[in-house]
């Protein structure tokens, strides 16, 4: 499932801000980069991303975005950022002129890298080659809103599997469980890899993820969870089991 991958810019240098998107966006065209020069802007880009379901997948933050060096604007943007679900684990990138802030990022917003200003393009275009070649944002994932409308950010080869229960789907992860009714079984099916598999009118499972089959109660095992085995769905399923 191809996705366009998204970045956001924020840096309050016009300048050095202009350079970065043309650089970038001629290294890789497909890429759709997000610019902001001060928080306000970078806070409404942030909010329409959620709102319009297309997800940013990297951030640049400058930490200082106005000329007081009191001021930690980008600090305060990664506390937004990581207050959505959505951006828990989305990688962000700081750029700064002060090395001793670099302690303090990296201890409270996780943040995957840093880079000391003065900086040139060439220098964060490697960090953002990597992060677009690696795995880190490279994941396969899928959008849902859970039934009280928060956005979840879904890496499909961790999830286990899914079960249809009435006019929800639950969509169940290692770490958590989602239940939404944006999507039915059959619809979710779609967005999912070949390594997903019907085996049961109201449960797709992840067969890499099986761990075992038992023939006498019909089910197989993940994790601690016990799947039924539809009988129209055994013989295929069992096939796709010694093709994984």
């Amino acid at each position: 499932m191809e996705q366009k991958q998204r970045i956001l810019i924020v840096e309050d240098n016009e300048l050095q801000r202009i350079e970065l998107v043309d650089h970038l966006q001629k290294l890789h065209p497909s890429l759709i980069i997000h610019s902001a020069t001060n928080l306000e802007e970078a806070e409404l880009i942030l909010q329409d991303s959620i709102l319009d379901d297309a997800f940013l997948h990297l951030f640049l933050l400058d930490i200082h975005l106005s000329s007081n060096e009191k001021k930690h604007e980008g600090f305060q943007f990664a506390q937004l950022i990581r207050s959505h679900t959505v951006y828990q684990m989305t990688p962000l990138i700081f750029l700064t002129s002060n090395k001793q802030q670099i302690e303090f990022a990296l201890n409270n917003f996780h943040c995957y890298n840093y880079i000391k200003k003065p900086y040139d393009c060439g220098e964060i275009a490697k960090q953002v080659q990597h992060l677009l070649l690696s795995h880190i944002i490279r994941q396969e994932t899928f959008f849902v809103r859970d039934t009280r409308r928060i956005a979840h950010r879904i890496y499909i080869d961790s999830i286990l599997f899914l079960e249809s229960n009435g006019h929800t789907l639950k969509i169940v992860c290692p770490e958590n469980t989602i239940v939404t009714r944006d999507y039915t079984l059959s619809s979710v099916e779609e967005q999912l890899g070949d390594a997903f598999f019907r085996c049961h009118r109201k449960y797709i499972v992840n067969t890499r993820l099986i761990e075992n089959y038992d023939s006498l109660c019909s089910n197989v095992q993940i994790r601690n969870h016990a799947i039924p085995v539809g009988r129209v769905f055994k013989d295929k399923l069992l096939e796709s089991i010694q093709l994984a």
